[in-house]
């Protein structure tokens, strides 16, 4: 544990800012999660553990730490829904949303990275990556439809 609030810290120093109480519960919490969150998530579990974290410094970290790349976020719904947020850990992956119950799965799709590679390549493109979410039906769902 501590990878991503260590990423961060190294990253701030490195630009002359420091790692702040709000800020290190923060990302504690999004790498001690299990799944994606939104800010509203994480949001009220920081809170819980600090009640001087406010949703606008949860917001503020997000932004710094999607700059750094060292967050991603995903959009899993196909309208404007909210961003979900995760660390940027370990190999590209991308998700299966189901369309009733919203379970998000993970998997690793290795062509999407030869895509992106290609490309790059072809084109000159810089720090490119990709971010697949397929939508259908779950398993379970399917199997309740029944």
């Amino acid at each position: 544990m501590d990878d991503l609030v260590q990423r961060v810290k190294t990253a701030l120093t490195r630009m002359g800012g420091r790692m702040t109480h709000q800020r290190r519960v923060i990302l504690e919490v999004l790498e001690e999660s299990d799944t994606h969150m939104t800010a509203k998530d994480l949001y009220l579990r920081a809170h819980a553990r600090d009640p001087r974290v406010t949703l606008s410094t949860v917001y503020r970290t997000l932004d710094l730490c999607k700059s750094l790349g060292l967050v991603h976020a995903r959009r899993f719904s196909r309208s404007s829904g909210p961003e979900w947020y995760e660390p940027a850990v370990g190999e590209e992956h991308h998700h299966f949303v189901c369309i009733q119950c919203h379970r998000v799965i993970e998997f690793d799709a290795p062509e999407i990275a030869q895509i992106v590679q290609r490309l790059t390549e072809e084109h000159g493109i810089t720090k490119a990556h990709a971010s697949l979410s397929i939508y259908g039906v779950c398993a379970a769902c399917s199997r309740r439809v029944r």
